[in-house]
């Protein structure tokens, strides 16, 4: 996993050797995760192949010498990830299915390994002369608020808003990020370089990351639920379901590098964008009865627009940023995307469930006093999609209101994660307009 903090240490240290090391870090906490933390297995199980591919997005500049080469290889680059991502799904869902939750994180140990070894004998070792020091404070900031946020927002799914569980989290969260602008603003050497921050089409490329990523981790997980544990379908079923998904990505990612060549990057990813937020309003009129025709034509839709997104976002984003901090670009371009996918889990979740709590509630206002106790003891049950658990404590008389319930939810997650990828594209014509200049031909 990328942070902005590992993109930094790899401005001012041996490239190479950090990248080895952040693998060995990576896989040794899903060793870690499974050894130590059983209790969370279940929770994991529905997103075990959201983003299987997370490690490998990592873009870099080179030596190539020209921007036409470089959005190429970004292509390049892109639908390798894409193929780990999908074939990722496949595979996670065949060692669910036959050996349980806990080969999933030690089936990344080969990986790593075969990662590690191609790294010390294909990548060449380099060092930035201009040698930042790690900002370890900025860090400590920068993490602790994000994990508050997330933490809160997540809590506020099964807590009034107003409650301790939500309230303080969010609250500490503000204050330490609140911390790190002040200390980024103060300190000699900060975690994002100021130069970062003054590039039009980073910042805007860093945006359209977080907000469209948000969108894809809340869909991914809402039609999980819906096939999974409305359905009852298998964790392999779903994930051969999402090839409609990963192979239009795959080949998107690929084409994309030299339409990249021909097109203005602002309408080339806008019209990614596009095409994805109408695959994912497609989606989000999908129910528990919907032909599956219906979700693999918005599985195509949103996969070829994702598959255009993350090479021209990539490329974008790198286009300007000065190459004695392009290690800390790269780093905070995928914290964006990995940040937007847990603040739009945790906020659209949020909104799914309080939907799907207040059509419960509504349909079971009317019980006689004990029944209403019961159905309201399952209330976070229907929310969650575990219709199974509520058939089994009420009776099958109520699998459709849970369902429909359930849905409720779905529809209105994923209907405002359509309108975030909207957003994106907007935000995409906007900051990428910029046309490329003499600097920008040359590689530094």
């Amino acid at each position: 996993m990328d942070r902005p903090g590992d993109g930094s240490r790899c401005d001012p240290t041996e490239r190479a050797s950090e990248r080895v090391r952040a693998a060995s870090v990576d896989v040794a906490g899903d060793v870690r995760s499974d050894l130590h933390d059983p209790a969370r297995r279940d929770n994991r199980e529905r997103c075990a192949s959201l983003d299987p591919g997370q490690s490998a997005h990592h873009a870099r500049r080179s030596g190539v010498g020209y921007q036409r080469l470089r959005a190429g290889a970004i292509g390049t680059w892109a639908a390798i990830g894409g193929t780990g991502f999908g074939v990722g799904p496949v595979v996670g869902g065949v060692l669910l299915t036959f050996f349980g939750w806990s080969s999933v994180f030690w089936a990344n140990i080969p990986f790593a390994a075969v990662a590690i070894t191609l790294t010390l004998i294909a990548v060449p070792e380099s060092r930035n002369p201009s040698s930042r020091r790690l900002d370890l404070l900025g860090v400590a900031f920068s993490a602790l608020g994000l994990v508050g946020l997330t933490l809160g927002l997540i809590e506020a799914s099964s807590h009034p808003w107003t409650s301790i569980a939500v309230l303080g989290p969010l609250l500490v969260g503000a204050a330490l990020l609140v911390c790190f602008v002040h200390w980024e603003r103060r300190t000699a050497e900060p975690m994002i370089p100021p130069a970062l921050l003054a590039a039009r089409s980073f910042v805007s490329a860093s945006g359209v990351y977080l907000v469209s990523y948000a969108a894809f981790g809340a869909f991914m997980y809402y039609l999980t639920l819906l096939y999974q544990d409305v359905n009852g379908w298998s964790p392999l079923k779903t994930g051969l379901s999402w090839l409609f998904m990963n192979v239009p990505f795959l080949l998107m990612a690929q084409l994309t590098g030299r339409i990249d060549r021909r097109h203005p990057p602002a309408r080339v990813v806008s019209t990614g964008c596009l095409v994805a937020a109408i695959g994912i309003f497609v989606l989000s009129r999908a129910d528990a009865t919907s032909p599956f025709v219906h979700t693999a034509l918005g599985y195509v839709l949103a996969g070829i627009g994702f598959g255009t997104i993350v090479p021209g976002v990539t490329h974008i984003a790198m286009r300007d940023v000065p190459a004695g901090v392009s290690g800390a670009g790269s780093g905070v371009v995928n914290a964006s995307r990995q940040l937007g996918t847990s603040i739009g889990l945790a906020v659209l979740g949020s909104i799914g469930v309080t939907a799907s709590t207040s059509h419960w509630h509504n349909a079971i206002h009317r019980l006689p006093a004990s029944a209403h106790v019961a159905a309201s003891a399952q209330t976070q049950n229907v929310a969650g999609a575990h219709i199974s658990a509520v058939t089994h404590a009420l009776g099958p008389a109520y699998r459709h209101t849970a369902i429909q319930s359930f849905v409720q939810g779905f529809h209105l997650a994923l209907g405002i994660a359509a309108a975030l990828v909207l957003a994106a594209a907007i935000t995409a014509l906007l900051g990428f307009r910029k046309p490329a200049t003499a600097s920008d031909v040359l590689i530094p």
